[in-house]
């Protein structure tokens, strides 16, 4: 099984590829991207380097506020942030438009 992983962070996304369990885990690949402002020029590179890649899960860690509320409309939006220009972003629905896995 090959999981893959996007870390958002304030000024870098992380985007990995794994696989093993803890904690015999190994990282198959890794990228890091600049997490810039419009929020699409980030998650469209996150996008493409997923679109490229074959993994069987997907796990997403983000600065927030997240809405982890799976039945509101904005459910995987960033809501709130102080993070210029990312207010109101929909982070989870182009990652998981990707590819249907687990997330």
């Amino acid at each position: 099984t090959i999981f893959a992983g996007v870390e958002g962070g304030g000024t870098t996304f992380v985007v990995a590829l794994a696989t093993g369990q803890p904690p015999e885990l190994k990282i198959l690949e890794r990228a890091e991207f600049p997490t810039a402002v419009p929020p699409s020029k980030t998650l469209d590179q996150v996008v493409a380097w997923l679109a490229a890649r074959h993994y069987d899960a997907l796990g997403v860690a983000m600065f927030g506020p997240v809405d982890l509320d799976p039945e509101s409309p904005s459910y995987g939006y960033i809501t709130t942030t102080p993070k210029p220009g990312w207010q109101h972003t929909n982070v989870l629905g182009p990652l998981r438009a990707v590819r249907d896995v687990p997330f």
